[in-house]
């Protein structure tokens, strides 16, 4: 536009000729129905260029769905030129017809409430998002396959709807009376649908047969039986009347006439088979014959082989489960005919096989019992064949000279050994015999390497005489005077071999270091030197005589002199070193230094870089661990030499690395990250005009009389100017 176009002279001030009101200029074509402030909707650069829908998110109305896609003038037709006036924004303002509309569903005589958002959405009139059936309904929840169909699939349309009427969720004959005259008109079936079906699925329908037949459950093969097995079909009426579940023959009457007539078996079918198969019948023979239990090789026997084969009658009559020779009397007599056996057949044999029998020969022989290489003699080898005696009768079952009397004289004559035999033999073998030495040579154990010697080695032989005579177990040099004499003499070395050696090897003997030193330990590198590094060789001596076992330099005093003279290091190698390895020392630096840690980078340094090597004298000699400038002077002076910056250099810095410095300027000096500077300024040289020094600043920069009328607003402040120091002075936080 031109300028002349709103003023009408040049004097830009006059009234009407600068005023920011639109109103001013353009008239409220709204007639005060919206905002005056004209740039809510619209913009300098068009008048035309408004988005509805963005100003509709403003209002009480948004538009979304299929609102988005309509004409502003589907709504607004009364409104001319754009002049759009607020409508009411409930549904029935615009959709009252559609309510009322008799074609469809008939809203006003249903009694729908006129709130068409209950049910309806704006993305589409026939977008029903969630209709409450149960309110409008009577209580009828939609559930299950119910829930899958389509309203007509109840209500039919054309005109109106037809509403079923059930009188509960259960009333389901109201919907499918059809259904139940088709498929069980006559049946007796009850029309309570959902004693046998369920809302998802009209098929596999379960039916509860125990309650409709007096207690008959279908299980196992009577499960699967179609139902005109038992039944006639359509009717269900019942081809056979069982009095209870347990009825069978109601139902198997022929089956027990063609397999059982005569036998004596009780009807009661399930006293053998079972409801899942009829073959496989188990028969309670225990219950059948009066307590004859089937149990071994009897459990696999034909029925024949004890009965007559048409069930009249049993071929053997035995008086209990033991009376065995009721059917076994021939056996008992090819075999056992003179032999004293009893003929309680299930003293030796079992009911599983007639063979392996085994003889109680504890009981029989009144106490003797078989076992070990006894247990596996032929019977022969100490009775007469015949069975008629004994060849040999034994006191006891420890008696074995009665038996082995020419044994024990071939070995053992004159040597004083007990006639006991099983003082040191065993019943499993003659051979490989553990005599009790401790017994025998009044306390002396075999352990070690003596349990492995010849007995001729200590005894002679034959005679067992001993060679040696150790007054007690630990009387080694009874034996090993010599084997002491050529290695110890002179040594100090006691003569209680077992306080070093054992007695499983003579070579590996372990030293008590500690007790033989007077206390001093053998661990770490200390314990893996040859003896001749601290010992002469002949063992007449000690090379190093340390007070205690922290007198390190009686032992490493050169060791000392060549690295550490002169260092001030204390002479207390543990200090530093371990017993493990002379390299790898850990130096207490805050001990050594007067309490200066080595912490950060200062941990990495190498020695040299504070202190003069060899000797480690100081280079610098910091007085407490802040004071950095001792050793860090040059960089200050390099980095921040009349910069004003403080010379605690751990304000800012860390000791961990020298980059990444954090000033606190809020904190220290004045707050510009927080407050009313936060996001005021972008470069340190915004505040601080002279570069180099931090300390000169200026607040003037941005607080300039003409743009920001310091003068006006300090107006009434006692004693103003207008300088820098003076708004540092009444402001020092930045605020009013």
């Amino acid at each position: 536009l031109s300028c002349g176009s709103c003023h009408e002279d040049l004097l830009f001030s006059a009234k009407g000729g600068g005023s920011a009101e639109c109103a001013s200029c353009h008239l409220d074509v709204h007639q005060g129905t919206l905002s005056a402030d004209c740039s809510q909707c619209h913009i300098p650069q068009g008048f035309s260029e408004v988005s509805g829908i963005r100003i509709h998110q403003t209002t009480a109305f948004s538009l979304e769905g299929a609102h988005l896609q309509l004409a502003c003038e589907s709504c607004h037709g009364d409104d001319r030129g754009g002049a759009y006036a607020p409508l009411p924004t409930g549904c029935l303002a615009c959709h009252t017809e559609d309510f009322e509309a008799p074609k469809g569903v008939d809203h006003v005589t249903l009694g729908f409430p006129g709130e068409c958002l209950t049910c309806h959405t704006p993305r589409s009139w026939t977008d029903v998002a969630s209709f409450d059936h149960p309110t409008f309904s009577g209580g009828f929840q939609l559930v299950g396959a119910h829930q899958e169909l389509p309203c007509g699939g109840c209500h039919l349309q054309g005109g109106g709807l037809r509403f079923p009427t059930p009188i509960g969720q259960e009333d389901c004959v109201a919907c499918h009376q059809t259904d139940y005259q088709e498929e069980h008109a006559g049946s007796s079936y009850p029309t309570t649908c959902l004693t046998c079906h369920n809302v998802t699925d009209w098929e596999d329908a379960e039916d509860d047969h125990a309650q409709w037949s007096a207690g008959f459950s279908l299980i196992a093969s009577h499960g699967i039986l179609a139902c005109g097995a038992c039944h006639v079909v359509p009717g269900m009426e019942s081809l056979f009347q069982p009095t209870a579940p347990d009825d069978c023959v109601a139902c198997h009457q022929a089956d027990y006439q063609r397999q059982h007539t005569g036998s004596g078996y009780p009807s009661e079918c399930t006293a053998c088979h079972t409801v899942t198969t009829w073959a496989d019948a188990e028969v309670d023979h225990v219950a059948l014959s009066n307590g004859y239990v089937l149990e071994g090789a009897h459990d696999v026997l034909a029925c024949n082989s004890c009965h007559t084969a048409d069930g009249s009658g049993t071929l053997f009559q035995p008086t209990g489960p033991s009376d065995c020779v009721a059917c076994h009397q021939a056996d008992y007599q090819r075999q056992h005919t003179g032999s004293g056996y009893p003929s309680e057949c299930t003293a030796c044999h079992t009911v599983t096989s007639w063979a392996g029998a085994e003889v109680d020969h504890l009981a029989l022989s009144d106490g003797y019992v078989l076992e070990g290489a006894h247990g596996v003699l032929a019977c022969t080898s100490c009775h007469t064949a015949d069975g008629s005696g004994t060849l040999f009768t034994p006191t006891g079952p420890s008696d074995c000279v009665a038996c082995h009397q020419a044994d024990y004289q071939r070995q053992h004559t004159g040597s004083g050994y007990p006639s006991e035999c099983t003082a040191c033999h065993t019943v499993t073998t003659w051979a490989d015999a553990e005599v009790d030495h401790v017994a025998l040579s009044g306390g002396f154990f075999l352990v070690g390497n003596h349990d492995l010697l010849a007995c001729g080695a200590c005894h002679t032989v034959p005679g067992m005489e001993p060679l040696f005579q150790p007054t007690a177990p630990d009387d080694c040099v009874a034996c090993h005077q010599a084997d002491y004499q050529r290695q110890h003499t002179g040594s100090g070395y006691p003569s209680e071999c077992t306080a070093c050696h054992t007695v499983t090897s003579w070579a590996g003997a372990e030293v008590d270091h500690l007790a033989l030193s007077d206390g001093y330990v053998l661990e770490g590198a200390h314990d893996v030197l040859a003896c001749n590094n601290c010992h002469t060789a002949d063992g007449s001596g000690t090379l190093f005589t340390p007070t205690d076992p922290s007198d390190c330099v009686a032992c490493h005093q050169a060791d000392y002199q060549r690295q550490h003279t002169g260092s001030g290091y204390p002479s207390e190698c543990t200090a530093c070193h371990t017993v493990t390895t002379w390299a790898g020392a850990q130096a207490d630096h805050a001990a050594l230094s007067g309490g200066f840690s080595l912490v950060g980078d200062h941990d990495l340094l190498a020695c040299g870089s504070c202190h003069i090597i060899p000797g480690m004298e100081p280079i610098f000699s910091p007085s407490d661990p802040e004071d950095c400038l001792v050793c860090h002077v040059g960089d200050f002076q390099r980095e921040h030499a009349g910069s004003g910056y403080p010379a605690t250099c751990l304000t800012c810095h860390s000791v961990t690395s020298w980059q990444g410095a954090q000033f606190n300027h809020d904190g220290a000096f004045f707050p510009i990250n927080s407050g009313k500077h936060q996001g005021k300024w972008s470069a340190c040289t915004d505040c601080h005009t002279s570069p180099g020094d931090y300390r000169v600043f200026s607040c003037l920069n941005c607080h300039e009389h003409e743009k920001t009328e310091v003068d006006k607003d300090h107006s009434s402040v006692s004693g103003y100017v207008y300088e820098s120091a003076m708004c540092l002075s009444c402001h020092p936080t930045g605020n009013s």
